[in-house]
């Protein structure tokens, strides 16, 4: 009999203190955490096991590309199209077909180049994949030092053709265009141009070929980016000589050509580079209005977060703006909810000097090895007791899940952003993903899908991998080699082999032939089904 071995009853929490923590009045209705833990309710011993859908399969149903070396750059959430790339040729004349891998996920042999497979159309072969309109129909390709957008639904193509067009990249390895985005799924294209007179132009290329402006910036543009519900236009720019090196440097250094194709795992280069500081301005798609923010923290709906001189965390919505946490917090965005305008800010302490230090000989206090987490919102703030270890940059809104996964250390819990409550898992549970009120967690051999709102065990799976590969998209997961449903709450089948992406649908994308030792698979792709479960 398969058993829930997880408590996941939902734990409400302490009224917040405004001593030493963010501001605002406590969450209401909270209750201390139950004294035991009912019991989980019984579960079939089955494993539900469910085809992969045919509902709006757009994946192409042939092999993609030839018997080459290859490896996958991007693909669509729903098998439209496939950005990958092949080497096709004998570039290092050795005598044979074949790029290898290096320990550090370096490219070496026959060179590879990018291609663009949408549908069942002859593939394309582009200079490089430079920005994707978040529902991926559109997608902006490089063709013959062009900026070209791609319909993918009917296959129309219209080219950026303005004079002066910003089309230089970084070097990073983040391989989308820095001066190009998709307003969201209108199909219109950001990008910049360089007038006559100096500074740059933020203009957008409609899908009918016409362009419009959108703002007027000074200086150097460094990036440009667009929310991930489409509310705000974020751009970056370098608009004083602050380092005093008598011109203006961007942040990252310029490349004439870049890497294309990328190994299964890349490095990640790092420079020695003392560039000038950013100005960032945030443009409203709903009225055009572009404010300069100093210390901009992220979007959030249709406001945005901002930091104040002092480190104080701010909310700003039109004319008015809410203090969510004050300087003594220090708080950085661990997880910011758009369309709840919640905020999990982890506080890092104060990032500011108040007063003037009375001896130059006290040290400074050490920053904190344990960050305590609140949730904030507009009008209350709630400690939830628990702490993370020092986090990176401010994340952005992207999607707005209900269940929130918390992994601080051996406390791991998932926070119900519509409850605002904890709900508990076992200190070896990991959560991979979360839909709706659901729940994929890992453990050491085992996999077991939950409905942690409802406290149910959906089912459980053994799995014989150390370190499993995993791929997720809206409502379905591959941790291999499970395809797992998460909607349907079943098991679509198992594969075997190398997974390259996952389709809404749950079909995998795959190379025809498995890869040797160190070296690229070779291909070609195609959209499969996962088998079947025997005994099923």
């Amino acid at each position: 009999m398969t058993r829930l071995r997880l408590a996941l009853c939902a734990v409400a929490l302490a009224p917040a203190f405004a001593c030493g923590g963010p501001s605002g009045p406590a969450h209401a209705g909270t209750v201390t955490p139950p004294a035991s833990v009912r019991p989980p309710p019984p579960v079939s011993a089955e494993v539900p096991v469910a085809s992969a859908s045919t509902q709006g399969v757009a994946a192409t149903s042939g092999a993609i590309g030839g018997a080459y070396p290859t490896t996958v750059e991007r693909a669509a959430q729903s098998g439209r199209w496939v950005v990958y790339c092949q080497a096709t040729e004998d570039t290092d004349r050795n005598g044979e077909l074949a790029v290898s891998v290096g320990p550090r996920g370096e490219l070496k042999g026959d060179q590879l180049a990018p291609y663009l497979a949408v549908g069942d159309a002859e593939p394309l072969q582009i200079d490089a994949l430079w920005a994707i309109e978040p529902s991926e129909r559109w997608l902006a390709v490089k063709l013959a030092g062009q900026a070209v957008v791609i319909d993918t639904k009917d296959g129309r193509r219209t080219a950026l053709a303005e004079a002066n067009v910003d089309l230089l990249e970084s070097g990073e390895t983040y391989p989308l265009h820095r001066a190009l985005a998709f307003e969201a799924q209108t199909g219109s294209l950001l990008f910049s141009r360089t007038p006559a007179e100096g500074g740059f132009e933020l203009r957008a290329l409609l899908p009918g070929g016409t362009t419009s402006r959108r703002f007027l910036g000074q200086g150097k543009l460094q990036r440009v980016q667009v929310s991930w519900d489409g509310a705000w236009s974020i751009v970056d720019s370098v608009t004083e000589d602050t380092n005093q090196n008598g011109r203006l440097d961007r942040p990252l250094p310029s490349s004439a050509k870049k890497a294309r194709c990328h190994a299964p795992f890349s490095s990640f280069p790092v420079w020695q580079h003392q560039a000038d500081a950013l100005t960032t301005h945030v443009i409203s798609a709903r009225t055009g209005e572009a404010q300069r923010v100093k210390d901009f923290v992220g979007p959030l709906g249709d406001g945005f977060l901002f930091r104040d001189e002092q480190g104080s965390l701010f909310l700003q919505r039109g004319a008015a703006r809410q203090r969510l946490a004050p300087p003594e917090c220090g708080a950085q965005v661990v997880h910011a909810d758009a369309e709840r305008r919640l905020v999990l800010a982890a506080c890092r302490g104060p990032q500011t000097d108040v007063k003037a230090r009375r001896s130059r000989r006290k040290p400074p206090a050490p920053p904190r090895a344990r960050l305590p987490l609140w949730l904030l919102g507009e009008g209350f703030s709630l400690d939830l007791g628990l702490a993370l270890g020092p986090t990176g940059a401010d994340h952005w809104a992207e999607s707005a899940p209900r269940l929130v996964p918390i992994h601080a250390g051996a406390e791991r819990r998932l926070l119900d952003m519509d409850t605002r409550a904890l709900l508990p898992l076992g200190a070896l549970d990991s959560v991979l993903t979360t839909f709706g009120t659901r729940a994929l967690l890992i453990r050491e051999r085992e996999i077991e899908l939950v409905d942690a709102v409802k406290n149910l065990s959906l089912f459980e799976l053994e799995h014989a991998e150390l370190l499993p590969s995993v791929l997720v998209v809206p409502g379905m997961a591959w941790v291999s080699p499970h395809v797992i449903d998460l909607e349907r709450g079943a098991l679509v089948g198992v594969t075997e082999g190398a997974v390259f992406a996952l389709s809404r649908t749950g079909h995998v994308l795959q190379t025809e032939q498995a890869a040797r030792a160190g070296t690229l698979p070779l291909g070609p792709l195609v959209w499969r089904t996962p088998r079947t479960p025997e005994g099923d």
